[in-house]
């Protein structure tokens, strides 16, 4: 992009606005971690709900919280000139504020599009004493007067295209923020702040096939997930009424692709239990490891497992990268692209190890987008397959592959 191109819009000095609203007290670490962990959970949720896979991380920067999310095919969360970024920005702000009832000034990148326009307007700001010096150029700096009557020189920017204030989506509801009304695919609102138990509905007929014995504790956990976790951002309220097809039968079903001499299960990413509680429920004989970085997930997910009274199941808080596991089998639902789950799942398992990769309508093309990543790691025998065939539905789609 030439110097010349560069254009400052609304999307990169939206935040300057907050210099005007007085100065606050500088945010601790505690707080900015947790307004990390928030976020990261709500868009997480947006994910989901999109059907999209992307690999979320949480910094802290300065005074201000930084979630990003990377993935394969984002372009569409990033919008014409980052308009539906900003707009997901905000609302993912909201979803903070309504938790915690203070002010969230977090920011939040997709595909790496803010630190690309960054290094893009830092590069810009370097060239403009150049510029400046150049009679006749777009940046020759001018006289320009200031109501005090003083002289000043500024240098003239290059004129800011007015962004649009409502995102182009027409499958979307609409928000409206002081910046302007925004439409994101799916979500109007961040919904409610508390769950509801009796919006679940009574286990479906393939649960009992599913699940057997483990059937109560299988409803149990559902009342748990329709009430503290959607109370904790873990599961969206508006899953609530699917959580047995889209949630927990869509989990267990893969014990089906799973050999009966495996004695050692890890889940990585494991966020609200899912695939992993529901798999250790129908797997009572199987060692299950929740791997889990965010200490806010690893609390619920040990209160599940007391709650449930699971003794085959234990909480590990760590990152897949640095976990001293090798399991048996590796499983992950809506934790990161393929490529990069695979490099993930063969650090956690033993050699030969099966890795299951709960995935959703992309799976085919992420499997044809990875299959560079997985020969460089050794991977074998990857391919899609389906799981729960007459039991849920859609039966779940699964990349299965074995570790070198």
């Amino acid at each position: 992009m030439s110097q010349q191109d560069v254009e400052v819009t609304d999307v990169e000095v939206a935040d300057a606005a907050d210099v005007l609203d007085g100065v606050e007290a500088a945010p601790q670490l505690g707080d900015l971690e947790l307004e990390g962990d928030i976020a990261a959970d709500y868009v997480e949720g947006l994910l989901d709900i999109a059907d999209l896979d992307g690999d979320i991380d949480m910094d802290v920067e300065g005074d201000r919280a930084v979630v990003s999310v990377v993935g394969a095919t984002l372009d569409e969360l990033v919008g014409d000139d980052g308009e539906v970024l900003e707009a997901l920005q905000e609302l993912t702000r909201l979803a903070v504020h309504r938790q915690t009832g203070m002010r969230a000034r977090l920011m939040l990148d997709i595909g790496g599009y803010r630190a690309r326009r960054r290094a893009e307007l830092a590069d810009y700001g370097a060239a403009w004493p150049r510029r400046s010096r150049s009679p006749g150029s777009p940046g020759h700096c001018r006289p320009c007067r200031r109501s005090n009557g003083r002289s000043s020189t500024t240098p003239w920017l290059p004129r800011a295209s007015a962004a649009s204030p409502r995102a182009r989506n027409p499958t979307g509801g609409s928000w409206s923020s002081p910046r302007g009304s925004y439409v994101i695919s799916g979500v109007s609102d961040p919904g409610p702040a508390a769950g509801d138990a009796s919006a679940v509905g009574p286990a479906p007929r393939s649960a009992v096939l599913v699940f057997g014995p483990s059937l109560s504790v299988a409803e149990r956990f559902a009342d748990i997930l329709a009430t503290r976790g959607v109370e904790q951002g873990l599961i969206g309220p508006r899953e609530v009424p699917r959580l047995w097809e889209r949630h927990l039968l869509n989990c267990a079903v893969v014990a089906e692709l799973i050999e009966g001499r495996c004695r050692t299960l890890v889940d990585i990413g494991s966020g609200a239990g899912l695939p992993g509680l529901a798999l250790a429920m129908v797997l009572p004989d199987t060692a299950v490891t929740l791997l889990e970085p965010m200490e806010r997930r690893c609390r619920f997910l040990a209160g599940c497992v007391t709650e449930l009274g699971l003794p085959n199941v234990s909480v590990l808080r760590a990152r897949a990268e640095d976990a001293a596991v090798k399991a048996d089998v590796a499983t992950a639902r809506a934790v990161a692209p393929l490529a990069r789950l695979a490099e993930l799942a063969v650090g956690v398992v033993r050699p030969g190890g099966l890795v299951l990769a709960i995935k959703g309508r992309t799976a085919v093309q992420e499997l044809s987008d990875a299959r560079p990543a997985l020969r460089r790691i050794g991977a074998r025998s990857a391919e899609v397959v389906r799981a729960g065939h007459g039991k849920v539905v859609p039966a779940t789609t699964v990349v299965r592959f074995f570790a070198r």
